[in-house]
């Protein structure tokens, strides 16, 4: 069993929480309640969080009633873009119960969300800034976790190894080549996107939209209106808040933070990434507002070089001014232009060619 597939042993619903949420949280108009049990599919692509938000869920969901409750859409640990027969994916998610939950990286195919419709399953679709996702998957290959050619990433170092990952290796498909293939997920409006950032930065806000979306589609898909008192939802949401923050029982957790990319990214890192973003998927997922955006390490050493080249420029000016002086009043561009043209009548095109380089690099006023 994979890293990836196994289930997190956490604190399961308390009957003081399950027992209140159910029937609180589904009032139907003033008249009567009734208990509706939610069925949840926590929908991933690879390294954007999945124990986290399963460990969420797990506060008011068991896992379905199987050796594990996970069904995924592609080969070689879901690395590859070749994908599994449909009846085999259709089959897991079945499992899923009243009350249960069941958790996989399933690409999008419009007969997976029309199946899970007609579950009655609340499907949460996880995703995460993709760049974030490459250097993730890198360390997990490298740590020897499921990967199935561990070797060849390890043989090569992780530098190499994160290029391998952007760009694609052999049968493993390139970060977004893969997304490709879960995209479509954004595009069902019963479903709910949940960004890793966002649960990050603004986890109780979220924890409480997932609450409120798993209890309402799971009563609306039964005909039903739910409505949650408050005192409830904020009982549910310290108890989430609690369960997902037990880093220790998450089978594949690192470091749990976003922006990784910025100091683990080189110039080839960024070069090859953008060119594999063919649409522009990190402007359309609100993590750019253009292709101009470089890593940490990048702008670090483009600096590194500007004041190296400064420093050589400044040197080169000195040294000429110790050679030929700037007379008293005269402006360094006329200096400049008086050095240029005696030069120039003196038919030294070595020193004229220096001399036009120097002019380019830095205004001479």
């Amino acid at each position: 069993m994979s890293e990836e597939e196994k289930t997190t042993q956490l604190e399961l619903p308390s009957d003081d929480i399950t027992e209140r949420l159910r029937p609180e949280m589904l009032q139907i108009g003033e008249s009567r309640e009734v208990i509706v049990d939610p069925r949840v599919f926590i929908c991933s692509f690879p390294k954007s969080g999945t124990h986290f938000v399963e460990q969420i869920v797990q506060t008011i969901c068991q896992p379905m009633p199987t050796e594990r409750p996970w069904a995924g859409t592609f080969q070689g640990h879901s690395w590859t873009t070749e994908w599994i027969h449909i009846r085999k994916t259709l089959r897991r998610i079945g499992f899923i119960r009243d009350g249960t939950y069941a958790k996989g990286h399933v690409g999008y195919q419009k007969e997976t969300a029309n199946f899970l419709w007609g579950n009655g399953a609340a499907v949460l679709f996880v995703y995460r800034d993709p760049r974030d996702v490459a250097v993730s998957q890198t360390h997990h290959i490298l740590n020897g976790k499921t990967h199935g050619h561990n070797e060849i990433y390890q043989d090569i170092g992780f530098d190499a190894a994160l290029l391998a990952v952007i760009k694609g290796l052999d049968v493993y498909a390139g970060v977004m080549e893969r997304w490709e293939h879960y995209a479509g997920w954004l595009e069902e409006d019963w479903v709910l996107s949940v960004k890793y950032e966002d649960l990050l930065n603004n986890k109780r806000e979220v924890l409480s939209d997932i609450v409120r979306y798993i209890v309402g589609h799971s009563a609306n898909v039964r005909g039903y209106q739910a409505t949650i008192e408050e005192d409830i939802l904020e009982s549910v949401i310290d108890a989430m808040d609690r369960n997902s923050s037990r880093t220790d029982l998450s089978p594949t957790y690192r470091e749990g933070k976003s922006g990784g990319w910025k100091t683990a990214f080189k110039k080839a890192h960024s070069l090859a990434f953008k060119q594999s973003d063919v649409n522009d998927w990190l402007i359309k997922l609100g993590y750019e507002t253009d292709k101009d955006w470089k890593s940490d390490t990048e702008a670090a050493r483009e600096l590194e070089v500007a004041e190296l080249k400064e420093k050589e420029r400044v040197e080169a000016i000195e040294a000429m001014k110790k050679v030929l002086p700037q007379e008293d009043g005269e402006t360094p561009a006329e200096w400049f232009e008086r050095i240029r043209k005696q030069q120039e009548g003196e038919g030294n095109q070595a020193y004229l060619e220096r001399l036009e380089v120097l002019s380019k690099e830095e205004p001479w006023e």
